[in-house]
């Protein structure tokens, strides 16, 4: 059953940035802000969730990319969403989901589609270019690899629990995410990562990923992230080699439209508690509870679209850090004037005057690109003359840690 909705928000004005922040509510999904999968789609900017029933039953949704939303609840005729587990994966031309009780279905048009069947365990689900790759757990829990195209199904005995894929390059994760191996070619042999690399990093790993714009292993961590080309770990990125790292305990990375590095930063229990983004060796643009609505106790997952826009998803929502390429079905909600200051001109050719209500004390001026990466701080002055590249940027008063308000300013 597709039940289509109307997107309600709830428009979050008291964290820093105060007003870029908006909140997609549970409600306007019908309940499926995800508990189980939160992924877009890399090629349509689509928003998919997995999540359950009050009954237990699973249950997908998708924001599509102009805000329509589609919500499918189990079919018992045909047994689709029945069951316990689910995962989707992309392709350039489809939408696939594998399914714990069935087996691989394409979802095309919202129409499934029996691909391959199995009724093993579907632990992960990833794809690459017209190939997914599916990892299933037989009777006598051994792993199993399973890869589809459109032209071929093979099934081989490899003991992964986790993978990912890009052009040439295939990894694994092998005894409970503590061993990454490297596949070189078509056949089942595989290359260690060294363990005796001084950039290795031993320990439980949380996440494998490319980056965006190269083919660069990242592999996150309890003790920070390695990163790793072919078979050869060449770097590490850790609280000795970088600075304001907020924990070495990174659980989930992405990146954005320059390839700068996002993570996210767990306690020792592996509880979520800040996003930061590098900067050649120093993490900034940290959002936590004190200056964004993100609930991190029931932290879900971080997303980062085409357009470089992050998404933010907890237990009872979905967040999204506005900027001018937000999608207009966000209700094209614009950055309300402060009543703590105003900035004049705007457009203006680098100099702004900032003319603030008697009462404030300011201390800091900050000024954001469109990600909110910090991109020029000073301390507070009437005028600030800027050499920032012609663009759009919020601009910040602060009075020590405490945000003011926060304003849009152009650069012409």
């Amino acid at each position: 059953m597709k039940i289509r909705l109307a997107i309600a928000f709830i428009v979050l004005g008291t964290y820093s940035p105060a007003q870029t922040w908006q909140s997609i509510s549970r409600a306007s999904t019908y309940q499926t802000i995800p508990v189980d999968q939160f992924i877009i789609n890399p090629y349509t900017n689509d928003l998919w969730f997995v999540g359950k029933t009050p009954g237990w039953n699973i249950q997908m949704a998708v924001i599509e990319s102009d805000g329509d939303v589609e919500v499918f609840s189990p079919d018992f005729s045909t047994g689709f969403l029945w069951g316990s587990d689910l995962c989707i994966a992309f392709t350039p031309e489809h939408v696939y989901y594998a399914h714990d009780n069935y087996g691989l279905f394409s979802f095309d048009g919202y129409i499934p589609q029996l691909e391959y069947g199995f009724s093993d365990y579907m632990g992960k689900l990833r794809a690459k270019d017209d190939t997914v790759y599916i990892l299933l757990v037989d009777i006598g829990f051994s792993p199993r690899h399973f890869v589809y195209t459109e032209s071929s199904t093979t099934m081989t005995d490899r003991n992964d629990y986790n993978l990912v894929a890009k052009n040439n390059f295939l990894y694994a994760e092998r005894g409970s995410n503590t061993t990454i191996v490297y596949y070189p070619d078509a056949s089942n042999s595989f290359v260690h990562l060294s363990t005796v690399d001084p950039d290795y990093l031993g320990g439980q790993y949380n996440e494998m990923k490319f980056s965006r714009l190269t083919d660069t292993l990242f592999v996150g961590g309890k003790t920070g992230i390695s990163l790793a080309y072919a078979y050869d770990v060449f770097d590490s990125i850790t609280p000795n080699n970088t600075i304001n790292m907020p924990s070495p305990n990174v659980l989930e990375m992405e990146w954005d439209l320059e390839d700068n590095l996002w993570a996210v930063f767990g306690t020792a229990g592996d509880t979520a508690f800040a996003i930061a983004m590098l900067e050649n060796d120093t993490w900034v643009s940290r959002f936590d509870t004190g200056n964004s609505p993100i609930n991190f106790d029931e932290f879900l997952g971080l997303e980062i679209d085409t357009l470089g826009n992050l998404w933010v998803a907890d237990h009872d929502h979905v967040h999204t850090f506005l900027t001018p390429n937000s999608p207009g079905w966000l209700g094209n909600y614009e950055l309300q004037h402060s009543p703590v200051f105003s900035v004049f001109p705007n457009p203006s050719t680098g100099t702004f005057s900032i003319r603030t209500s008697e009462d404030v004390h300011v201390t800091t001026i900050e000024l954001m690109d469109l990600s909110g990466r910090t991109v020029a701080t000073y301390p507070y002055q009437p005028t600030v003359h800027t050499n920032l590249p012609s663009g759009s940027y919020f601009l910040q008063l602060k009075s020590g840690n405490e945000v003011l308000g926060v304003e849009k300013v152009i650069i012409e």
